[in-house]
């Protein structure tokens, strides 16, 4: 690559430990941007899945035209996986570029979200019941049967009462 500068070799490859949560490693004073770019490169390189081509060659030593196709497979391959529209929702956070504002932004598939609840896995649909507050069943029938319950109670102390004071218990 041409002259490069440390900052933009941090913004592109910061991406990889933005989506793990991690800072992205801060440039030495002084530093080159050909050695930051490795030394980044290498501890970004854990973060790749077991397996991973370039998960454990020492990107230290490697020429620095191979940094291109390291750097690709660490930050396009990994940033394209976990913006993919598959499996349960990912949020990460960006700051928007043309206000400042910090931006909350979710990848994955929504219906993997909403189907693990229950009670979204169907449309739900109004169902029609009828005679239902009506009759029997209404609020004012309920409430005079309520009503005429406390008065029968009512009653029934008033009796208790006025036998006690007879003798009669």
């Amino acid at each position: 690559m041409t002259t490069e500068n440390v900052f933009e070799i941090q913004r592109r490859i910061g991406e990889v430990f933005k989506i793990h949560g991690q800072p992205t490693p801060q440039p030495g004073f002084g530093e080159p941007a050909a050695e930051y770019r490795q030394r980044v490169l290498s501890v970004a390189q854990h973060l790749l899945p077991a397996g991973h081509i370039w998960r454990t060659p020492d990107i230290r030593r490697q020429p620095e035209r191979a940094l291109d196709s390291i750097e690709r497979a660490l930050v396009h391959d990994r940033v394209a996986a976990f913006k993919a529209p598959v499996g349960p929702l990912r949020e990460m956070t960006e700051v928007c570029a043309r206000t400042g504002r910090v931006v909350n932004k979710f990848y994955g598939d929504t219906k993997h979200c909403w189907e693990s609840l229950p009670g979204f896995q169907q449309p739900r649909r109004a169902t029609f019941v009828p005679n239902v507050g009506r009759g029997k069943d209404s609020s004012l029938a309920r409430a005079e049967r309520a009503a005429a319950a406390n008065e029968m109670a009512l009653a029934y102390q008033a009796l208790d009462a006025q036998r006690a004071a007879d003798g009669l218990r």
